[in-house]
Formats: C-alpha cells, structure tokens, sequence
C-alpha cells in the first residue's frame, strides 16, 4: 500500500492503516470502528470514510460513517469512526470493512488509499473487560 505525493513515497501497511478494533453500539444500531491512519502533516484536509456489511441469516446489514477535518500529524493515529446500521443491525461476529482516506494538500492534490478486510465485531463492554 504505497500512494505518491509531489514524488514522495506514502507508506501505508495494515498497521498503519486498517480497521484495528470495532464495537457494537446503541444494541446493534451502530458501531464504533477505530481505524489508524497516517497522512503527511502538511495535508490541507483529511477525511475518512467507513462502511460495514454483515450477513444476518437472508438480510444484509449495512452501514456507513465519516470523520473530517482529521488533523494529520505525519504520525500513525488512531481515529474513531461512527458506523450508523441501515435496515438490519449489527451483531457480534464477523463482517467486511472498507476504510477509506482522502487526503488533499495545500495546492489540492489529492490521493485516496482504500484497506478492505474481513473483521470481528464485539460487543463494547466485553473489549473493555479484555
């Protein structure tokens, strides 16, 4: 995963980048999924971009969320984003993730990096207690 600005070489691994924890929220309404990011610090403008799907028996629960205005340190961070359910809620086990980031610089050059995945959704009292 490596995207160029202005001929500079912007790494991105799954460490770095990918969906790291998710949480069941609001009884299945929602999730809390956290997503570490790295963009360089002289971004004008970040923003990144969730979306969750999970089989539940014959229906698709779906869901999407966004955090702007990310405030890019050039340094991994972690970053929460709220997924709001639509249709069927969420529920503990598996499900597919896509986190995408966008970011533009001052001269609005912009490149996005995508990280796609299979994920484990639990219930937030229960990762506390881990």
């Amino acid at each position: 995963r490596t995207v160029t600005r202005d001929g500079r070489p912007v790494e991105l691994t799954r460490k770095e980048f990918g969906v790291l924890e998710v949480l069941l929220a609001a009884r299945g309404a929602g999730l809390l999924v956290t997503v570490t990011v790295t963009c360089p610090a002289d971004s004008d403008f970040a923003d990144l971009f969730v979306s969750v799907s999970q089989r539940r028996g014959s229906r698709v629960a779906n869901g999407g969320g966004f955090v702007g205005n990310i405030d890019c340190t050039g340094e991994p961070q972690e970053v929460t984003v709220p997924v709001v359910a639509f249709g069927a809620a969420f529920r503990q086990g598996v499900a597919f993730a896509t986190a995408e980031l966008f970011v533009c610089d001052p001269n609005f050059e912009c490149v996005s990096v995508t990280d796609t995945e299979e994920i484990t959704i639990v219930r937030a009292d229960r990762a506390a207690a881990a």
